[in-house]
């Protein structure tokens, strides 16, 4: 029950934040973009977390932290009671300021809810702090959950993102994601 109270409460903040963007005419560019990756084509980035972070999986007392990092970085509202089925085992990682037990980073590798089969795997939903940009931070969860990807052995690899996230998109390419498909989606 705790997990819909969550969701009620972010979905309504979500959808009042994109009326008042609609009503100052303020473009959210939503474009997003489609990547892949080609299991012998990835690259593992050698990148350690820094010693004041930690790395570890999420769990339901999470929640109300991650979905304040969503609204945070502009990324939308996450059903998690929808994604809980999908979400494939030790495949949600958070990463929270060791002092403060903040989540500054967060994302998840799930199987692609229309995968006929299950044989589609996706990244989804990786968040990062500004505040904590430049320490690695998304580079590290991304290569995790890929690696969860990779082990599941998955027939085909996928994310989406939006467009304007250069950075993001950039950071993937690094790690071996293709960009495939450039349209809303």
């Amino acid at each position: 029950m705790k997990i819909f109270i969550f969701e009620f409460f972010f979905r309504s903040i979500n959808f009042l934040k994109r009326k008042i963007f609609f009503y100052k005419k303020i473009n959210l560019n939503q474009d997003n973009i489609e990547l892949t990756l080609n299991t012998k084509n990835y690259k593992e980035l050698n990148l350690n977390l820094h010693k004041e972070y930690n790395l570890r999986y999420f769990s339901e007392k999470d929640l109300f932290q991650y979905h304040l990092l969503l609204l945070k970085v502009d990324i939308g509202f996450c059903p998690i009671s929808y994604w809980k089925s999908f979400i494939l085992p030790d495949g949600f990682l958070v990463v929270e300021k060791s002092a403060t037990k903040k989540i500054v980073g967060a994302g998840f590798a799930a199987i692609y809810p229309g995968s006929e089969y299950d044989e589609i795997g996706t990244l989804e939903w990786l968040a990062v702090d500004p505040k904590v940009f430049g320490l690695g931070i998304g580079p590290i969860i991304a290569s995790h959950l890929s690696k969860r990807l990779i082990k599941k052995n998955f027939k085909k690899i996928r994310l989406n993102t939006q467009r304007y996230r250069k950075n993001v998109i950039s950071m993937y390419k690094k790690m071996g994601w293709k960009v495939v498909e450039e349209n809303n989606l």
